[in-house]
C-alpha cells in the first residue's frame, strides 16, 4: 500500500507540473523577483532567471564581456526543448529586445524585435510618431556627439538633448547654447566606452531586424516641453490596444528629478482619452504586439498641448502596486 500512494502522489505531480506553464525571465530587478515570487502564481505558473541586474555591482561588471548574439544562442539552445510558455523582460536597456529575438526564434509569441528597435531608438521612434500623430511629435533634429558646428545642429537652442539610444534619463539635459552642448558632449575614455557597450546589443541587432541608416551612436535634440509629465500604462494583444491608466510624475521643485507618482491621474478625462488615441496610433505604426508599454507625455494646461516623449515597450514595474491599490489588479499578472 506504501508503495502504491507513493506511485500515485508521484503520479499527480507529474501531471501537476505538466499543467503548469513555464516562463522565462531575461534580466529580472527586485521588482521582478519580488512580484513573480507571489504565492498567487504557485500551482499554475513557473518562472525561471536568466542573466543579471544590470543595475547592480558587480553583477554588472558582466557588461565588459557581454555579447548580445552569444546570450540568446546560449538561451535558445537551453531552453529549445524545455516546453517553455513565453519570454519575458522588463530591463530597458537590452533586455526586452533580447526577449523578443529569443521568443522569435523559439518559436513563442512575442513582441517583434524590429517594434522594440524602433520604439527605443529615439530618432527613428520620432519618425515613425510624426507619421500618425504629428501633432503630438516635438520638433526635433539628429546630429554627431562630435559635433563641431552650430550650424549641424540645425535647430534653434534652447533644446533638450539626449542620446537616441539611453535609458533611465542617462545624459538627457536642457541646454542653452552651442557651448553648454560641447560641454554636455564631452566625455572620458571610460564613459565613452561605457556607452558603447550599453548601445552595443541594439546595434547589432539592429543590423538583423532593421533597414536603419543611422546608428545608434547620435544624439537627439528636440524642442523644450512645458507642462506636467504624465504616463499612459496599457498593453497589446492580438492587435488590440488596452490602455490601463494614467500616472502622474511629480517632480522635486524646480528639477526634472522624479519626487513621487500619483495614480489615477488629476488630468482630465477628456486630456486622458486624447493620450489613449495618439498612444493607440503609435502602438501601431511601431508595429508594437504581445508586449505592456508606458507611453510618457508632457500636457501643458495653458495652451491645451500634448506632446510624446517616448514609448517604453515594457512594463512600468515601479507601477505595479499603484494599480493593485487602486485598481485591485496588478499588472504583473497580464
Amino acid at each position: 500500500l506504501t508503495v502504491l500512494r507513493l506511485r500515485r502522489w508521484r503520479a499527480r505531480r507529474k501531471v501537476k507540473r505538466t499543467m503548469e506553464k513555464t516562463i522565462l525571465v531575461l534580466f529580472p530587478n527586485e521588482w521582478d523577483f519580488l512580484e513573480f515570487g507571489s504565492d498567487r502564481y504557485r500551482g499554475h505558473t513557473r518562472f525561471v532567471y536568466e542573466g543579471f541586474d544590470v543595475h547592480k555591482f558587480p553583477e554588472n561588471a558582466k557588461l565588459m564581456v557581454f555579447s548580445a548574439e552569444r546570450f540568446i544562442a546560449r538561451m535558445v539552445k537551453k531552453y529549445r526543448d524545455a516546453n517553455l510558455a513565453g519570454v519575458l523582460s522588463n530591463e530597458e536597456q537590452f533586455g526586452a529586445l533580447i526577449a523578443s529575438v529569443v521568443a522569435e526564434r523559439l518559436g513563442l509569441p512575442g513582441v517583434p524585435p524590429a517594434a522594440i528597435l524602433i520604439a527605443q531608438h529615439k530618432y527613428y521612434a520620432r519618425e515613425y510618431s510624426n507619421k500618425v500623430a504629428p501633432e503630438a511629435t516635438p520638433a526635433y533634429t539628429v546630429f554627431s556627439p562630435y559635433v563641431s558646428r552650430e550650424e549641424d545642429v540645425k535647430q534653434k537652442f534652447p533644446l533638450f538633448v539626449k542620446p537616441v539610444k539611453a535609458t533611465y534619463s542617462i545624459l538627457a539635459k536642457r541646454v542653452n547654447n552651442f557651448s553648454e552642448l560641447q560641454s554636455h558632449l564631452t566625455f572620458k575614455p571610460l564613459e565613452t566606452w561605457i556607452l558603447k557597450k550599453l548601445i552595443q546589443p541594439a546595434e547589432d541587432l539592429g543590423r538583423l531586424y532593421t533597414d536603419f541608416t543611422l546608428d545608434a551612436h547620435q544624439i537627439l535634440g528636440e524642442e523644450v516641453l512645458e507642462g506636467v509629465q504624465v504616463t499612459v500604462d496599457g498593453y497589446v494583444h492580438n492587435g488590440v490596444v488596452k490602455i490601463m491608466g494614467v500616472v502622474d510624475a511629480v517632480m522635486y521643485p524646480g528639477t526634472n528629478a522624479f519626487q513621487r507618482f500619483e495614480y489615477p491621474s488629476s488630468l482630465p478625462q477628456s486630456v486622458q482619452d486624447r493620450m489613449g488615441d495618439v498612444v493607440a496610433r503609435v502602438v501601431k505604426e511601431f508595429g508594437l504586439n504581445q508586449s505592456l508599454f508606458n507611453v510618457e507625455f508632457f500636457y501643458d494646461a495653458a495652451t491645451d498641448d500634448l506632446k510624446l516623449i517616448e514609448m517604453n515597450p515594457r512594463m512600468a514595474y515601479q507601477f505595479a502596486d499603484l494599480y493593485e491599490k487602486v485598481d485591485g489588479y496588478n499588472p504583473y499578472d497580464i
